[in-house]
């Protein structure tokens, strides 16, 4: 199972990369490219995904919208970072462009328990030990994951960088497995700082990762960011599973 706990943070245990802060980083690395991209109209709608076997809808929440144009490609250039999470949503805000995206949504599915079926508590207790293991713990405590960064970001964008910074469990309520952090990139031109929340939690008996960014403020924007990801989860739970109950 501590396979699994790596592979919803998207994590590789090194050598290989660390990759859910990779896909942090390509979600960072937007905010460094140059050209504009026009805005996305803000138009409420649903949603459809496919996680495994299942299909899933969600209402998009206020403010965000799925991304078109240059902001789709760019959303695919963000998944590629993630070869170990299937990246089944992404939601930009509405008014994102490629030099104006400090605010988003991913919706994240582990590639290695795509055909699997949990309930939620189990998946829950299960996710909990993983959290306090010495493996997970030593593996947290490294600084490889930040050259990995920097090194992914020459590789698809040729810039620069300086990151420091780091995503962690942040504990655990009976809905959700919590991530939660913050990452800081230097570049030659600016530095970007960004927050993230995120939770790790099952829908309709498939393990998903849900995780909300915005431009980092301090310690308040994280817990704001694990609250909205948790509230976000729970939408998508509430949505999915009440035909079921």
């Amino acid at each position: 199972m501590l396979a699994l706990a790596y592979c919803f943070l998207g994590l590789q245990l090194p050598p290989n990369w660390t990759c859910a802060l990779l896909w942090l980083a390509a979600n960072l690395g937007a905010l460094l490219l140059s050209a504009a991209s026009p805005s996305l109209a803000a138009e409420p709608e649903v949603v459809r995904f496919q996680v495994g076997d299942k299909e899933l809808h969600w209402t998009v929440p206020e403010g965000y919208c799925p991304p078109k144009g240059q902001m789709a490609s760019l959303a695919q250039m963000m998944a590629t970072m993630d070869t170990q999470n299937v990246t089944v949503l992404t939601l930009f805000a509405c008014e994102a462009t490629l030099t104006k995206l400090d605010r988003y949504i991913l919706v994240k599915a582990p590639v290695a328990a795509l055909m699997a079926t949990l309930e939620r508590d189990q998946f829950l207790k299960l996710m909990e030990a993983e959290f306090d293991t010495p493996a997970f713990k030593a593996f947290l405590d490294k600084d490889d994951t930040n050259v990995a960064i920097d090194k992914g970001m020459e590789t698809l964008f040729g810039a620069k960088t300086q990151t420091s910074g780091k995503v962690v469990p942040m504990g655990m309520d009976d809905s959700c497995a919590i991530m939660g952090g913050s990452m800081t990139m230097q570049t030659q031109q600016a530095q970007v700082a960004i927050g993230v929340g995120g939770c790790l939690t099952t829908a309709v008996g498939k393990a998903i990762l849900v995780a909300a960014y915005e431009g980092y403020d301090g310690p308040d924007t994280v817990r704001t960011l694990v609250q909205r990801s948790r509230d976000f989860a729970l939408s998508i739970i509430a949505e999915n599973e009440a035909a079921t109950n």
